[in-house]
């Protein structure tokens, strides 16, 4: 264990939840209702009497006055008779002065910091078999009555519940199980006004007191919520999908809750892009959040953010969107998802062009059919990116960024409607079906297959044809790349028209050609002029001759030189690497440079010439090669300062004493420091420092919680204790040993015993190959 001078942190008595402590066991406690706010004899004073209501354990810190949503309030915002509010023209959106976070960010802040800026605790049950409040996999609700609550629900809020539960059940694999009695672990009544949600009772989760197992949690709709409607396309179920993000473990999307003042976008909102687009749990609809471009949608499903926190809470426990409609799923027109899986997905073709959903989907082959609209779409299949800081999105049915698709979905086919549609595809081999309208493909990654169907219909490659062979196939035209790539695009005859980086051919023309035969392609030769040899001394002058076919006189051919360790500074007369030269009116040209003489012993050195026919260089004419013959004679040693990049760096030293890093010299975020690199660091001869952290901070901290990070860490090959030193940032850290190797860890919860699973993990930053002890004479600490 290495250990430091900064000191441990002790924990002290419990701060307050409502007006008790959470312990091991469940509180059973009839508390009021309170604000947070301390009075002046430094007790939290009650928001509002609560007499008549007999709740348990209220944590009001969930909500300051449990959860008076504005999606828990909506009668407020959403006068009786507004139904739906349609934008009929596209928007790029607005801008804010508000930052940006990506989905990840604003996942995080729904599970963890929205909670502690509360000043409260992040939350969630035990869906595992063992440890406190375990539920196996289980959570049951009740909707019938409970002791709060004689009666339950109406008949109909029963009913729409229940299909809130089994769209939750489906997609994250969690059993929500209807119990009745006096039981259930999400508990519902309708006995108050308006709508919210808490935490009625709990368990510290660890001895940091930071993180709290759900017992039981209570969700209020009251009956007559939004006009007493209990159907689809209303914010009806909208408000009960929140209110289960709220039991289960979700915050909103910044520091506010609506307790009757109208609250504004422009005011309270904490990130640019918080709005229903993104989540449920966020105050601000599509159209409200001016940078979203979006139209106003009610929403049907949870959004991409909240199924990502939701992975983040309960993925670790084996429940996640993993398990979403596994094997072939149609989504829309057709659709192979019956009722009683979920009623909601089933009648996604009725309600797909006035509401909103995000589409999670585990596996399969998967279609999404919308040929039921006559309006132009964008039908967008990429999956929304944990780094991005929008969804991606579709327009379906008239309305505008309503349909989303789930980070981690893959949907392999779209069939668009009447209108004039745009299809984009993802990374997997895609089919498309345009049927009526003027249909626009665009091309992406994956051997993709073109059905235009009826109207005007073009594609679109991004590559010039040059770079691609076709040949007939039935009906059919076939796409290969010349660069090797394995894709292969299917193109039907029916799409009309084609354009390959801007320059437009017809089907028909294409397949004139194909049958004619194709137009002889670009060749060259290159050779080694003036007597030189394919062995070459330094300080030479080189001349290749390179002579073209099938190019236009006078056009330029683009080249590019490779070799390990090879850089500008080795030769003269190249300020690049790369360049391009024009070709006379025979399609002829020579390049000249010299390779330069040094003093440093590096052995012999192989380079590479490459010719291409475009400036992307993946179109390559013709290459040749270089042995450059070493004639230094005195090594030099130097002392090196190394830094890395934010992708997995292999680093080497010399014989100098070195300071070797595999991150960034300068940043502070997490990627600049090392998330998501695992860095070879060799320091050779001399003593080296190997730094793992400065005035920063600990470098290779992931800066996320349930994990110990085993996906980023510094790779130390050759560490020698006593000559080499580790540059450790003050704090304490831990070390284990295993096959000979030494894993060094820094103590994240800084209490001398190595956390390795949990919400606050200790962190990996460093394994030590054939080290099995270091010192404190190892250490260098800033």
């Amino acid at each position: 264990m290495v250990d430091a001078t900064a000191a441990l942190f002790s924990v002290g008595t419990a701060p307050p939840l409502a007006t008790a402590w959470l312990s091991r066991d469940p509180l059973t406690l009839a508390l009021s209702v309170v604000t947070g706010v301390a009075d002046a004899a430094g007790k939290e004073a009650p928001l509002e009497a609560e007499a008549s209501v007999d709740l348990d354990a209220i944590d009001s810190r969930i909500h300051a006055g449990r959860c008076v949503c504005m999606a828990c309030s909506g009668a407020a915002r959403f006068p009786q008779g507004r139904t739906s509010a349609t934008v009929t023209g596209g928007s790029t959106g607005g801008t804010s002065a508000m930052p940006a976070a990506s989905l990840q960010t604003l996942a995080n802040y729904l599970t963890r910091d929205f909670w502690l800026e509360a000043g409260t605790y992040a939350r969630r049950f035990n869906l595992t078999s063992s440890g406190t409040g375990a539920k196996n996999g289980v959570i049951t609700y009740n909707v019938t009555g409970w002791a709060n609550d004689g009666n339950g629900l109406s008949a109909d809020r029963r009913a729409l519940t229940r299909e809130v539960f089994k769209l939750y059940s489906a997609v994250t694999g969690i059993n929500f199980r209807e119990v009745t009695g006096s039981g259930g672990d999400i508990r519902f009544t309708d006995n108050d006004s308006g709508a919210y949600a808490y935490m009625a009772s709990g368990w510290y989760a660890d001895s940091t007191r930071k993180n709290v197992t759900i017992n039981y949690s209570v969700v209020n709709v009251e009956a007559s919520w939004y006009d007493g409607r209990s159907n689809y396309n209303t914010y009806t179920p909208q408000t009960i999908f929140h209110e289960i993000g709220h039991a289960l473990g979700l915050g909103h999307q910044g520091q506010y809750n609506y307790t009757g003042t109208p609250l504004s976008y422009a005011t309270s909102a904490q990130f640019a892009n918080d709005s229903w687009q993104a989540t449920m749990m966020s105050y601000w609809d599509q159209a409200e959040n001016t940078t979203t471009g979006a139209s106003f949608a009610w929403l049907q499903t949870p959004m991409a953010v909240d199924w990502i926190a939701l992975n983040d809470l309960y993925g670790g426990q084996g429940y996640s969107t993993d398990k979403a409609f596994l094997g072939d799923t149609v989504y829309g027109v057709g659709t192979s998802i019956s009722a009683s899986v979920s009623q909601i997905w089933n009648l996604f073709s009725n309600y797909a062009g006035v509401t909103a959903y995000t589409l999670v989907d585990g596996g399969g082959y998967d279609i999404l059919d919308v040929s039921n609209f006559g309006a132009n779409q964008l039908i967008n299949l990429a999956p929304s990116r944990l780094g991005a800081v929008a969804p991606s999105v579709s327009n379906i049915g008239g309305k505008i960024g309503n349909l989303t698709i789930a980070e981690g979905t893959i949907i392999e086919a779209a069939n668009g409607g009447s209108g004039n549609d745009s299809f984009y595809g993802n990374d997997a081999a895609n089919t498309f079906r345009g049927n009526g309208g003027n249909d626009s493909f665009y091309d992406s990654l994956g051997s993709d297959i073109y059905y235009g169907d009826a109207g005007e219909d073009w594609l679109y490659f991004s590559e010039s044809i040059d770079l691609l062979s076709y040949s007939l196939s039935g009906d059919s035209l076939l796409f290969s790349r010349r660069s090797g790539s394995a894709d292969v695009d299917q193109v039907w005859k029916g799409l009309e028209n084609l354009s390959f980086n801007g320059e437009a051919y017809t089907y028909d023309q294409l397949l004139d050609t194909v049958l004619v035969g194709p137009p002889p392609q670009p060749a060259a030769t290159l050779s080694l002029a003036n007597g030189v040899s394919s062995t070459v001394n330094e300080g030479t002058t080189v001349s290749i001759d390179i002579a073209t076919t099938n190019l236009a006189p006078g056009a330029s051919v683009y080249w590019q030189i490779t070799g390990t360790g090879l850089m500008t500074g080795d030769f003269v007369g190249l300020p690049s690497l790369e360049g391009s030269v024009g070709t006379d009116a025979s399609g002829k040209a020579t390049l000249n440079f010299s390779i330069s003489a040094d003093a440093t012993t590096e052995g012999d050195e192989l380079l590479g010439f490459a010719l291409f026919s475009d400036a992307g260089r993946t179109s390559k004419l013709a290459d040749l090669s270089l042995t450059i013959a070493d004639t230094s004679l005195t090594p030099t040693v130097s002392n090196l300062t190394l830094w890395g990049t934010t992708s997995s760096d292999t680093i080497i030293g010399d014989a100098g004493d070195d300071r070797i890093a595999g991150v960034l010299a300068t940043g502070t975020s997490a990627s600049a420091m090392g998330r998501g690199q695992i860095d070879r660091l060799t320091g050779l001869a001399g003593s080296d420092v190997f730094v793992l952290g400065d005035s920063r901070g600990v470098f290779y901290d992931d800066r996320r919680s349930w994990n110990l990070g085993t996906a980023d860490y510094a790779l130390i090959n050759d560490f020698r204790s006593g000559e080499d030193m580790l540059q450790l940032r003050s704090g304490r850290y831990l070390t284990t040993t295993s096959g000979g190797n030494l894993s060094l860890y820094w103590d994240r919860n800084n209490n001398g015993s190595l956390n390795t699973s949990g919400w606050s993990s200790d962190e990996l930053i460093a394994v030590l190959t054939g080290v099995t002890d270091i010192g404190s004479s190892d250490i260098l600490w800033v």
